[in-house]
């Protein structure tokens, strides 16, 4: 399924995928549980969601949005600057505990 990636697409999104895309989007490469990890809730019905409609590579173990989607989401995003800073936030809060965990 190919869908027409736009800024009047994202706006009819349902808000739990749209809020999936813009964390994926600021994550850059993900997983499933990456997701989760920054979403704070169940994200792999999310995750398969933007698998089937085709809005994934694979980047070997994780993936990334194809660029054209990434590039729509961040340019949304940048119209909420606290928003995009939240998810900023949150994903370094993410790398961070990710690193602390294997260094330990």
């Amino acid at each position: 399924m190919e869908l027409r990636c736009s800024a009047d697409w994202l706006v009819t999104l349902p808000p739990a995928y749209r809020a999936a895309l813009e964390a994926a989007a600021v994550l850059e490469q993900f997983d499933a549980a990456t997701l989760e990890a920054v979403l704070s809730e169940p994200a792999e019905d999310l995750f398969q969601t933007m698998e089937r409609d085709d809005l994934l590579r694979s980047d070997g173990a994780f993936f990334c949005l194809k660029p054209d989607v990434q590039a729509v989401v961040l340019a949304a995003l940048e119209t909420t600057p606290d928003r995009l800073r939240d998810l900023y936030e949150r994903c370094a809060r993410w790398y961070e505990t990710t690193l602390a965990e294997t260094s330990a």
